[in-house]
């Protein structure tokens, strides 16, 4: 009974994680006047993208690859991940995690991060000139 406990507060950490630190990242855009529903990490594709082309609009390539695919979209699942992986290493099996683990799997997710944005932004440019995609 109790490793199954154990085992659903590890796999319920990641979602836990990714939604909290998308919550700070939506209290730290609205200092910068990105105005985020705060609703906004439970939501799913088609009005997650709607809100975030309408609080995008109009920005550059590089705020929408920051914002986009870098904040909201990268760093909430590495930490997720991490989260997961730590807690497996130090209550399920010995600990794997090393430095070298740890900066591949910033640099892999910093790249999805860019690629996502940019993608974003491109549907989001489409959409603003009036092309179906």
């Amino acid at each position: 009974m109790l490793q199954a406990l154990l085992g659903f507060i590890i796999v319920g950490s990641f979602p836990c994680v990714a939604i909290l630190w998308t919550w700070t990242v939506i209290v730290a855009l609205r200092l910068f006047s990105i105005r985020l529903p705060f609703s906004f990490p439970i939501h799913i594709n088609p009005r997650r993208q709607r809100e975030l082309d309408d609080v995008l609009k109009g920005k550059s390539l590089g705020t929408y690859v920051l914002v986009s695919g870098f904040l909201l979209f990268s760093c909430p699942l590495w930490a997720g991940l991490t989260a997961y992986n730590l807690l497996c290493d130090r209550y399920i099996w010995p600990s794997t995690y090393s430095v070298g683990r740890f900066t591949g799997t910033i640099l892999t997710f910093a790249v999805a991060g860019v690629w996502f944005g940019v993608r974003d932004w491109k549907r989001s440019a489409k959409r603003e000139s009036g092309i179906t995609i």
